[in-house]
């Protein structure tokens, strides 16, 4: 019921997972004949010794990294924050609005809401609601507090 159907691959999919497949296996082959021609005159005992000997010195160097980093002190946080600035510094920049740029809201909240009265002016707001989420919110805002915002 739930299970998805299988769908082949591409083409040039299949080439690219079958290069680096073929090229990771490259890799191993090479690794594995260099090991094998260091490791040719060692008897088993010598193999098995060697690879213990290997596993007990990764051990125990992982376990020094894990016991190294377990004992490092704590970073220390500061205890309070500090106190909050009751106004944020003044930037330079100031909303300002001019007459022309407010009638410009104005007639275009207008058009807006005529769109509002007919299904496919709905849809057209819609879709700019979609394409400019909060745009329309912000104008109204603005429309709503036009007096502090002109020059």
């Amino acid at each position: 019921m739930w299970k998805r159907k299988k769908r082949p691959l591409p083409q040039w999919k299949e080439k690219l997972a079958g290069g680096i497949g073929n090229g990771i296996q490259r890799v191993q082959q090479r690794w594995a004949g260099f090991m094998n021609a260091k490791t040719k005159g060692w008897s088993r005992r010598q193999q098995k010794i060697y690879t213990t000997g290997f596993v007990l010195v990764m051990f125990a160097i992982s376990s020094m990294l894990l016991v190294t980093e377990i004992n490092q002190p704590a970073l220390e946080m500061p205890a309070t924050l500090p106190p909050m600035v009751a106004k944020p510094p003044s930037t330079g920049f100031e909303p300002h609005i001019t007459g022309q740029e407010a009638a410009a809201i104005k007639r275009f909240l207008q058009r807006v809401d005529s769109l509002n009265a007919t299904p496919s002016g709905r849809d057209t707001v819609a879709a700019i609601e979609r394409r400019r989420p909060g745009f329309l919110d912000s104008l109204r805002y603005v429309e709503r507090n036009l007096s502090q915002f002109m020059r």
